[in-house]
């Protein structure tokens, strides 16, 4: 897993690339720990990126609407999880 530092590195990145667009499409490869990969396909294109947060060695994607979790994995490969019900709605 990535070092504190580096996910730091890779969010103040994401911020100055993507804070304030809309996720157009959605293409996902591996699907086998997604529990509706469907429903991402079809919820997320139209969504904006409001915030861009680091929470520990993770991080956050604000989208309107909706949490995001990223995470990365042992090879710095990255993967997206939608967070909702009790997780979404609680402040970090």
């Amino acid at each position: 897993m990535p070092e504190l530092p580096e996910v730091e590195t890779v969010a103040r990145g994401l911020r100055q690339a993507i804070l304030g667009r809309r996720i157009l499409s959605v293409t996902l490869g591996k699907t086998d720990f997604i529990d509706d990969p469907a429903a991402l396909e079809q919820h997320l294109p139209g969504r904006q990126i409001e915030a861009v947060e680091r929470y520990g060695k993770f991080m956050l994607l604000r989208l309107s609407d909706t949490l995001t979790f990223a995470c990365f994995w042992m090879t710095g490969a990255n993967c997206a999880i939608p967070m909702r019900g009790v997780l979404a709605a609680s402040p970090i």
